[in-house]
């Protein structure tokens, strides 16, 4: 099966020296690589093409490149005499060694073509824990502390498995969207180590993996999930972050006007632009009210709009002061939304001696740590 049921067992509180049982048993993720009218996929050594019920319908001893089409509502496989039409709209590539390769990347598990839209979307369906080699070194620089590193692999590991979703063709992407994914090609041997002292953990909160934001840098004071996107989570709150801030990080920009006017519109409908200020800001010194005024009136910008507007400018993230309306000068501290960890400040409790467990449980207040089981 593409999927199997989550149970979470043995969850425990974090804290310095917690127990950490590891019940883990192999669970595959989906992850969309690319979704085009042709792909070219290439299998080295012996291998297989099966169809999702597990029946063989092409098997090789040799390495062979795979070019794939969409034939009415079927996958279809390009040869010297005209495309072969599988007669089912998905073909699982499978190798003996569990490698293959596309677009000049290695992954490891399964190659998995689907006929959607005309199109050929690819799935890599891979075991979680390969997914997560393939995660850290390409979230978190593989020089950074050992402890900033488990941390990264425990979110990664713990934002997959929230996302998995039976009903649909794959759980992930492999961009920024999600998670950024670049199969055995991205691994490195830091981001390994990680990734299997910590093998099998995740964060719960209520029985549930837990929701495992996160961003950059968060300009010196996370942002509460509730500040930032409406939805109060307790263990997302807005938290003094001293690693999450630093000069070279501060940044400015400057925004053309006919920029501003085209944004602006989409928020409210006040003429043409003239001003811009702050009103109000959140525990996290966050702005929560923009007043913006215009030859036909003024008006205001409030709650999650103002990050959602401030994005839309080219703010780099929610820690923002707004300097200038003519010419529009916008500056700030961080990089990202500013929910949940902070990686720099992941990066600074790790330089101070703190354990991934104490780092995870400053950024998730409340949550807890455990292995999953499959059933």
């Amino acid at each position: 099966m593409w999927f199997r049921v989550l149970a979470l067992c043995a969850i425990v509180l974090i804290s310095v020296g917690a127990a950490q049982p590891r019940t883990y048993n192999s669970l595959l993720l989906r992850v969309s690589l690319t979704q085009q009218s042709k792909v070219l996929v290439l299998v080295p050594g012996q291998h297989s093409a099966a169809q999702a019920d597990g029946a063989i319908i092409s098997s090789s001893a040799t390495p062979l490149e795979w070019r794939l089409s969409v034939v009415g509502a079927n996958i279809g496989v390009e040869t010297a005499t005209g495309v072969f039409d599988t007669g089912k709209d998905r073909l699982i590539l499978q190798s003996n060694d569990g490698y293959f390769q596309f677009a000049g990347k290695l992954y490891r598990g399964a190659a998995v073509a689907l006929a959607r839209g005309g199109q050929v979307l690819l799935v890599n369906a891979v075991d979680v824990e390969e997914y997560v080699r393939g995660v850290i070194p390409l979230e978190m620089p593989s020089q950074w502390q050992e402890e900033a590193l488990k941390a990264q692999a425990v979110i990664a590991r713990t934002y997959a498995i929230s996302n998995l979703n039976p009903k649909a063709d794959f759980d992930l992407c492999d961009s920024e969207r999600c998670q950024v994914y670049g199969g055995a090609t991205a691994e490195t041997p830091r981001g390994d180590v990680a990734a299997s002292s910590t093998r099998g953990l995740i964060l719960s909160y209520a029985g549930r993996p837990a929701r495992t934001f996160f961003h950059a840098e968060s300009g010196g004071f996370t942002a509460s999930s509730r500040e930032i996107w409406g939805g109060d989570l307790p263990y997302l709150t807005a938290r003094p972050d001293p690693g999450g801030i630093s000069s070279q990080n501060a940044w400015r920009i400057s925004v053309p006007a006919g920029t501003v006017q085209n944004v602006i519109s989409r928020f409210v409908n006040v003429g043409k632009f003239k001003s811009m200020r702050v009103l109000d800001r959140t525990e996290s010194n966050r702005p929560s009210a923009i007043e913006i005024v215009g030859s036909g009136g003024t008006a205001k910008v409030v709650g999650t709009n103002v990050y959602t507007l401030a994005r839309a400018l080219g703010a780099k993230s929610s820690m923002i002061d707004i300097v200038s309306s003519n010419p529009f000068v916008v500056e700030g501290y961080g990089n990202g939304h500013g929910v949940g960890l902070s990686q720099y400040g992941a990066r600074f409790f790790a330089a101070q001696g703190y354990a991934y467990t104490q780092i995870l449980g400053y950024y998730y207040p409340g949550v807890g740590i455990g292995a999953y089981e499959v059933q």
